[in-house]
Parts: structure tokens; C-alpha cells; sequence
């Protein structure tokens, strides 16, 4: 049977273990924590939303402008050839045939031009409405910011004290694992994604559930020293 200093090392080794996953999952939940504080992209996407659609507001406020005018200016042309029809100033026959035509022309010109206009009119109705929601999204996320990083400052600072305090275990019972046994567990936990030591139960390697051959189960039954797994190199505990 395993000597029963190796025993107690490798128990504790375990136990070493069992605290190194719990700092690794709490660093992990930290790092995540940290993450989402540093994190303003909802902010800064709802920033970019609301400034594209006060951008889109202000090009449709041109193009009215420049509408507008067009139609002012299409409206003065046809008020004054309107004048000159119906004052008597053109008498040349082909000459009021052309100011008819140019006058049809003109009607249907500023036609297209207000239903321009209309187009713009509306779209910019339904874009004030898209910016109105999108300046409220915005203010309630930046309302809400300041809260939301202080519940995640609390749950940092008590990672942060379960991390002390399981480290605080672990470096108690460090020193009670040999310098060559303690350097292989940290070789081999780097390679095994936080998993050094396995239990071995039912004659099977927990770690990489391979049955051991007899003569490596007999090993770990009778070793004084460290037996590691022919399959996943991890140190075998028998439990």
C-alpha cells in the first residue's frame, strides 16, 4: 500500500488543487467583471445611432430647404409668365403657344417638386420620431450606468476577497508538499487545464477515464513516490 506520508501529500496536493480551480473560476468571473465595467459599447453604439439620425435630419433639412426654394423660385416663373398671358403684353401667336407650353411645363415641373418636398416631409417626420426614441434609449442607458458599475465594484471587491482568502488556504498547506512533487504538479497543471492530480477509483483514471493496466494500478497501491498516468501524465490519487 502507498506509504502514508505519500498519501497525506497527495491529499493535500489535491486539496492544493480543488483551491487552484476555485481561484481560476474566480479569476475568471473577475476578469469578466472587468470587462463589463471597462465596457461602454451599448453607450457608445446608442451615441453612434443618435447622431447618424440627427446627421439624416440635417440632410433632409437641406435638401427641404433647397426644395423649398425651387419651388419659390418655379412658383415666381410662373406668376410671371402668367403676367404676361393674361395682360395682353404677348400677341404674337407663336409666341403665346411657346409661354403656354412653357407654362405647362413650369405647372408640371413644381409638381414633381412638392411631391418631392412631401417625400422629404415625411421621411423627416419618421426620422425625428427614430431620434426622439433613440436620445431616450441613450439618456436611460446613461442614467442607469452608474448604478450598474457600482453592483459590479461590489461583486469585484468580493471576488477579489474570495481570491485572498482561498489563497491564504492554499499557501498553508504548500509547504507541506515536497520542492519535486510541488514542481511537477505545477508542470503538469499548465499542460492539463488546471487538472494535475486524478483520483483513481474503480481501478480507472478520473482524469482521462482510462482503466489502468495492473501493473501501473499496483504501483500507485504500493509506490512511496508520485505515479503518473501512462495515458494523460496526470499524478494518480487512490482514494
Amino acid at each position: 500500500m502507498q506509504g502514508e506520508k505519500i498519501i497525506g501529500n497527495l491529499k493535500k496536493l489535491y486539496d492544493i488543487q480543488e483551491l487552484d480551480l476555485r481561484i481560476s473560476k474566480f479569476e475568471k468571473q473577475l476578469s469578466q467583471i472587468r470587462v463589463l465595467i471597462s465596457d461602454e459599447s451599448e453607450i457608445d453604439l446608442a451615441k453612434g445611432n443618435r447622431d447618424r439620425l440627427i446627421s439624416i435630419l440635417d440632410d433632409l433639412s437641406a435638401r427641404r430647404r433647397s426644395m423649398e426654394r425651387n419651388v419659390s423660385e418655379l412658383n415666381e416663373r410662373l406668376g410671371s409668365i402668367e403676367k404676361k398671358l393674361y395682360s395682353g403684353a404677348i400677341t404674337n401667336p407663336k409666341a403665346m403657344e411657346a409661354a403656354e407650353e412653357e407654362k405647362v411645363f413650369i405647372i408640371s415641373q413644381i409638381s414633381e417638386a412638392e411631391d418631392s418636398l412631401l417625400e422629404i416631409m415625411v421621411e423627416a417626420e419618421e426620422i425625428e420620431i427614430s431620434k426622439t426614441e433613440a436620445v431616450e434609449e441613450l439618456s436611460s442607458l446613461e442614467e442607469s450606468r452608474p448604478e450598474e458599475i457600482r453592483k459590479l465594484r461590489l461583486q469585484e471587491e468580493q471576488f477579489d476577497v474570495d481570491i485572498h482568502q482561498v489563497r491564504s488556504e492554499r499557501d498553508k498547506l504548500v509547504p507541506d508538499i515536497p520542492t519535486m512533487v510541488m514542481s511537477k504538479y505545477e508542470s503538469i497543471i499548465q499542460r492539463k487545464g488546471g487538472h494535475a492530480i486524478s483520483k483513481v477509483e474503480g481501478g480507472m483514471c478520473q482524469g482521462c477515464r482510462v482503466t489502468l493496466p495492473t501493473l501501473e494500478l499496483q504501483k500507485v497501491h504500493n509506490s512511496d513516490d508520485t505515479v503518473q498516468c501512462n495515458n494523460c501524465g496526470r499524478i494518480l490519487y487512490l482514494v
